[in-house]
């Protein structure tokens, strides 16, 4: 995948990673590879959020989306889902679910799971292909970033990267927690366009 510049926007000089400042906190993004031969069943990207700031920021997700070039939305995949891609292996051809109904919110904002970062190389004991991938996930829930400091994961999304020839991925996060009085804060979001190039 080849990142389209906007206006806003860092890409490297071969398009690979792309970054986008705002609000104290730059998200970089860059399509990350499939292991376990799982690229029939998920798109993966590495995400790395930086806190530009001097004082601990929170990053409070609302969404990760994926949508392709007809405009189809793919929510970011949770555990279950993930599990259930994996286990799957290279020998069974089925339905892993296009991110609908494998993501759920906590208490109204950002998913409700919890992932442990993991930085390459892929972690030695995992014996099975699923606790790599979700000890490689990014946390996409409420995390305090430290000043001056990131958080690196990666993002799965089900759908093939096959047959996919462009991709917006969408990163959506609150400015501040909700709460009763204030239900609805200011939203952010980090937007990175795609094409898709097929080998």
């Amino acid at each position: 995948m080849i990142a389209i510049p906007q206006p806003g926007m860092n890409v490297t000089p071969n398009g690979s990673m792309a970054t986008i400042s705002q609000g104290g906190l730059a998200v970089s993004v860059a399509q990350a590879k499939t292991p376990y031969d799982l690229d029939r069943r998920l798109t993966a990207f590495d995400v790395t959020l930086i806190n530009q700031t001097d004082q601990d920021l929170e990053f409070i997700p609302k969404d990760v989306v994926l949508f392709d070039q007809v405009n189809r939305q793919f929510f970011a995949l949770g555990p279950n889902a993930i599990y259930e891609a994996a286990v799957a292996g290279r020998d069974y051809v089925g339905h892993v679910g296009l991110g609908f109904g494998y993501h759920h919110f906590h208490r109204g904002y950002g998913f409700g799971y919890y992932a442990p970062v993991w930085i390459d190389p892929w972690p030695v004991y995992s014996s099975r292909p699923y606790q790599a991938l979700i000890a490689k996930a990014l946390p996409i829930r409420p995390i305090v970033i430290y000043p001056r400091s990131m958080v690196s994961g990666s993002v799965y999304f089900g759908i093939a990267g096959k047959g996919l020839q462009s991709v917006h991925l969408s990163i959506s996060r609150f400015t501040s927690r909700p709460t009763p009085e204030n239900p609805h804060p200011p939203e952010l979001t980090y937007l990175f366009p795609f094409n898709v190039y097929q080998k």
